[in-house]
C-alpha cells in the first residue's frame, strides 16, 4: 500500500509538470489529477490501518519506530 501512496504522489508532481509546462490542458489536467486524490483517499486509510496495526504487532523496538515515523509522514501528507 505504501508504495501505491508514494506512486501516487509522484505521478502528481508529473502531473503538475505537464500542465505547467503546458503539455496538458486544463481539462486533461483536472481530470487526471482528480483521479489521483481520489485514488489517494481510497488508499490513505487502508495504508494507515495496516501501520497501526504493525506497530501494535511489532516487538522489535527499531521496526515499530520505523513504522511509527511512516504514519506520521501519511498523515502529514493527508493534511497537507
Amino acid at each position: 500500500m505504501l508504495k501505491a501512496i508514494q506512486c501516487l504522489t509522484e505521478t502528481e508532481y508529473w502531473l503538475e509538470l505537464l500542465y505547467d509546462g503546458d503539455c496538458l490542458s486544463e481539462e486533461e489536467f483536472g481530470s487526471i489529477y482528480r483521479d489521483c486524490r481520489e485514488l489517494y483517499t481510497l488508499l490513505l486509510p487502508l495504508t494507515e490501518r495496516s501501520r497501526e496495526s504493525y506497530l501494535e504487532a511489532s516487538s522489535d523496538p527499531v521496526y515499530a519506530r520505523v513504522a511509527k515515523v511512516t504514519l506520521d509522514v501519511l498523515n502529514h501528507q493527508r493534511s497537507a
